[in-house]
């Protein structure tokens, strides 16, 4: 297990060690407070958690906090553009969520997750979050956020749409998750071979949702990089939620895919597979 504070000033890979039992929820939200944040507490389907919203002297949007009743995986979800194309899920950080449907499985997934924001085209993620002095600031900040009580948790990145290229820039700089999830996000060769690049060295979870069409740059790269990876895969077509998937899987690394209908099915892919 890593640490997510691999980031230090020298770069360094340190190893984490076993947690022993759930970080419970009012210990996270209680540090938050002091650090100005604004928590309330959700229900959603019987279940309770909180989301706590605020910002971080390292990053000038809002940062989001789900926290579950109990954590024991730390997750960062890079959510992509806000460009109007659907306001319900552009608007903020809360509506997002909400536009989603994630509030449910934010609340029983046990993962503590943190949705940094970002306007435009991923404006802020390009410019604050792109060279490695950047990531290493923001990295620190999570951490002290709580004070390092997650330090030595699990660590999930996860990205939608161009959120893909931020998650690919973290794994470049030594960030060491034990697992990634990028929804319709792989855009390019170069975050193609990134990700190709810590599946080979890493032993991490994976796992690739993306819109289908031949025209589709996100699933044009998904399915060069899994044939890349050269694995035995088991087939398979299953409903999730609202889509069809088809699926190749060898237990630790997962494609999905769905058709492309309209743009709806861009989002779509989150709402059907979280985590």
């Amino acid at each position: 297990m890593y640490h997510f504070l691999i980031l230090m000033l020298s770069i360094t890979s340190v190893w984490g060690q076993q947690v022993c039992g759930d970080i419970p929820s009012a210990q996270l939200v209680t540090r938050l407070q002091k650090f100005g944040f604004k928590c309330d507490q959700i229900s959603s389907e019987g279940c309770d958690y909180h989301e706590c919203e605020g910002q971080i002297p390292q990053y000038s949007q809002p940062i989001r906090i789900a926290i579950p009743a109990a954590t024991h995986t730390l997750r960062i979800h890079f959510h992509g553009h806000r460009l109007q194309l659907l306001p319900q899920y552009d608007k903020n950080l809360e509506s997002m969520i909400k536009s989603f449907g994630l509030s449910t499985r934010l609340c029983k997934n046990n993962e503590t997750v943190i949705f940094p924001g970002s306007i435009g085209n991923c404006k802020n993620y390009d410019q604050e979050l792109k060279e490695k002095s950047q990531i290493q600031s923001f990295v620190k900040a999570v951490n002290s956020l709580f004070d390092n009580a997650l330090i030595d948790l699990p660590l999930h990145l996860s990205a939608h749409s161009g959120g893909g290229r931020v998650l690919s820039r973290f794994l470049s700089e030594q960030v060491a998750p034990n697992q990634v999830t990028i929804y319709d996000g792989i855009y390019s060769e170069e975050t193609k071979k990134i990700v190709e690049n810590w599946l080979t060295s890493s032993g991490g979870k994976f796992r690739s949702v993306a819109a289908s069409g031949s025209d589709l740059k996100p699933f044009r790269h998904a399915e060069s990089l899994r044939l890349n990876l050269n694995q035995k895969w088991t087939s398979s077509s299953v409903k999730i939620k609202q889509g069809m998937y088809q699926v190749h899987s060898n237990g630790q690394i997962e494609f999905l895919s769905t058709p492309y209908v309209d743009l709806r099915t861009h989002y779509q892919v989150v709402s059907d597979v979280w985590p």
